[in-house]
C-alpha cells in the first residue's frame, strides 16, 4: 500500500516526500553521524531539519539507591540549548530547534507528532542483540511508537565492529543476516 504522499510525489515532481525531517541529537558520535545523514537527505530533498534533543534527568526511585541533584537540571538544559544551537549553526537555514526534557523516546515521538515530522533519523549506539533485549534503547521504542517512518543509521566504526564479530561467529554455510533499519 502507497503513502498518498509518495503518490503524489510521483505524480507529481512539485510535491516533495519530505516536508519535515526531523533528528535525534545528543553529543555522540553515532548522534552526530545521522545528523549528517539527516542534513544531506534535507538539502537533497529541499526538506526543513529539526534537530531534537532530550534533557534526561532520572527520577530518583530510593533515597538509597539513586539521588537526583535538582540544581542541576538548569545546567542540563542550558547544556542542551548550547549543543543544539552550534549543531543548528553546522546545518544552515532551514534548521529548526527543539528542547524537550523527560523520557528521550517518549518525547522523540511526541514532538514528531505535533510537528508532524515525515521521516525520524536517529544514530543507533550498537548495542546488540543480547542488550536490547535486557535493557531497550531509545531508537527500538521510539521505532515502536512513531507515527512516521523511522530511519535508524549505524555509525562507520559500528558497522565495522558489528561486520567483523559477525564474521568471526558465523559459519562457513550460514546465511549473512539481514537488518532491517525503516520502519513504516
Amino acid at each position: 500500500m502507497r503513502n498518498d504522499k509518495a503518490l503524489t510525489a510521483t505524480e507529481n515532481n512539485s510535491a516533495r516526500v519530505f516536508d519535515r525531517i526531523m533528528v535525534a541529537v545528543d553529543q555522540s558520535d553515532q548522534s552526530r553521524y545521522a545528523m549528517e545523514i539527516a542534513r544531506k537527505l534535507a538539502a537533497a530533498v529541499h526538506a526543513d531539519l529539526t534537530l531534537i534533543h532530550v534533557v534526561h534527568l532520572p527520577p530518583a526511585t530510593h533515597p538509597d539507591l539513586a539521588y537526583l541533584d535538582i540544581s542541576a537540571r538548569p545546567a542540563c538544559l542550558e547544556g542542551g540549548q548550547e549543543l543544539l544551537d552550534a549543531l543548528a549553526a553546522e546545518c544552515g537555514p532551514r534548521t529548526y530547534k527543539v528542547l524537550r526534557e523527560g523520557d528521550p523516546a517518549t518525547q522523540i515521538v511526541d514532538a514528531a507528532t505535533r510537528l508532524g515530522a515525515d521521516l525520524l533519523v536517529m544514530g543507533t549506539h550498537g548495542r546488540g542483540r543480547f542488550a536490547s533485549v535486557v535493557i531497550g534503547s531509545v531508537a527500538q521504542h521510539v521505532m515502536q511508537k512513531a507515527v512516521c517512518p523511522v530511519m535508524c543509521v549505524a555509525h562507520p566504526s559500528e558497522q565495522h565492529q558489528h561486520a567483523d564479530v559477525a564474521a568471526q561467529s558465523q559459519q562457513p554455510d550460514s546465511p549473512a543476516e539481514v537488518r532491517s533499519c525503516v520502519t513504516r
